[in-house]
Formats: structure tokens, C-alpha cells, sequence
């Protein structure tokens, strides 16, 4: 059961069933498109949108590497969703290890599916063990 908070009118209301099953998920409001967005989880490759306009969930290509507690970033210019980092393995059972994985949805054309970004890091820092977002000016 998947519930929203409506903090202008002080209510509480509930969603209609996610097409898929989410555990230590990433969650998201795209402002731009008026949508909820669930990617990801234990073990889990889903992504599913709400659009709250028609209120109506929408499955999304699945993500090429599963993964828990990805951090997300949308690019509101090129329509790119990216999905950075996260968890893989087993959670419950402290069995995960951090990825390196960074993969883009190109959302006006989601036809071609996941695609991975293939990046250099020239610093010492590791990435995949911190929180990660992307802030634009």
C-alpha cells in the first residue's frame, strides 16, 4: 500500500497498488511531470512512475544493474534521468556491497531502455559509499 501526504488540505491518501514490489527503494516527486518516481530496491530492477494526473502507475524499463538505495537526478532540459550508486546484494542479511554503477533514462524516449554511463573518477574519493546528488544552478 503505497500512501502520499496532501500537507495543503491536511489529508492523508492512499495510492493504488505499485505494478512491482519495492523494498529499500529510492523515491522521488518529478515536479516537471507531475509523477512519483520508485526505482529500484533490494535485489530489485523495477522502476515505476505515478502520474498523478491521471492516477495511474506506469511501468518503466527495468534498470541494467539491481540495486537498493539509488540516488536519482533528473536533468530537466535533456529529459535525463539518472540513477547513481546504490546497494547490491542483500540488505537484511548485511550481505550488500556499494556499486560504482551509473546508469541514464532518456524519459521522452524510454524505448531504448537503461543505458550506462561509463565515467572517470580521477579523485580517491568512493562515491558508491555516500549519499550522492547532483546540485544544478
Amino acid at each position: 500500500m503505497t500512501i502520499i501526504t496532501h500537507l495543503k488540505n491536511n489529508l492523508l491518501i492512499q495510492l493504488p497498488d505499485m505494478l512491482n514490489p519495492h523494498a529499500y527503494h529510492s523515491i522521488e516527486f518529478l515536479d516537471y511531470y507531475k509523477s512519483v518516481l520508485v526505482i529500484g530496491g533490494e535485489n530489485n530492477p523495477y522502476c515505476d512512475l505515478f502520474d498523478i494526473t491521471t492516477g495511474k502507475w506506469i511501468s518503466l524499463p527495468e534498470m541494467n544493474f539491481p540495486r537498493a538505495n539509488p540516488s536519482l537526478f533528473l536533468e530537466k532540459e535533456t529529459h535525463m534521468l539518472y540513477c547513481c550508486f546504490g546497494l547490491v546484494g542483500n540488505i537484511s542479511n548485511k550481505d550488500s556491497n556499494y556499486c560504482d554503477y551509473v546508469e541514464c533514462l532518456e524519459l521522452k524516449n524510454i524505448k531504448l531502455g537503461w543505458g550506462k554511463l561509463d565515467y572517470k573518477n580521477n579523485t580517491e574519493m568512493n562515491f558508491s559509499e555516500k549519499r550522492f546528488s547532483i546540485i544544478t544552478e
